[in-house]
């Protein structure tokens, strides 16, 4: 009889002390549920702009580049594609469609100086998402006070809906 209690209160002891890691890592897995909650209820756009950390820098155009439109970017016709230079740094800027940039007041041209406002989405990675771009007195907006691209508007997204598909014709073939 004093064998099965001892044996009983060690299994008992063992399923405790093997339980508490576990109640641990829920504990932890709660709290990054709630921090990312969190950060879901803060102003961040749908593509992960967040405006909390946006900063500003001196940059010069090392390349400007065109690129089709596809599912992934979302572009109704051509995209434009930035590669800058910051000191001994270089960043991607994706900038939208092309259609966007040519009706802001700002030309670019590789060897332009300009001051780039965005944010990294992350600080290990040469990404910047600009929400403004000034060369000169000319500023061009890309994103308003949320980050929310200033080209994804209920009216632009009714457009593109309507747009033809990359590759097809928008009007029936002729016979």
């Amino acid at each position: 009889m004093a064998n099965r209690r001892t044996l009983a209160l060690t299994l008992t002891l063992c399923l405790f002390l093997l339980a508490q890691p576990w109640t641990a890592a829920a504990a932890g897995a709660a709290k990054n549920v709630a921090k990312n909650a969190a950060k879901t209820t803060a102003q961040v756009a749908s593509d992960g702009f967040d405006p909390a950390k946006v900063q500003s820098l001196e940059a010069t155009v090392s390349a400007l580049k065109e690129v089709a439109p596809s599912s992934h970017n979302g572009y109704i016709g051509p995209g434009l594609n930035m590669m800058v230079s910051c000191g001994q740094e270089s960043l991607y800027v994706p900038l939208g469609p092309k259609y966007v940039l040519e009706r802001q007041p700002v030309r670019l041209a590789v060897g332009d100086k300009i001051l780039l406002t965005g944010m990294r989405p992350n600080p290990e990675e040469p990404v910047l998402l600009v929400s403004e771009i000034r060369k000169g007195e000319a500023v061009a907006t890309f994103r308003d006070a949320q980050g929310n691209l200033s080209w994804k508007t209920p009216r632009a997204e009714e457009a593109k809906a309507k747009a033809p598909k990359p590759g097809r014709s928008a009007s029936p073939p002729r016979r």
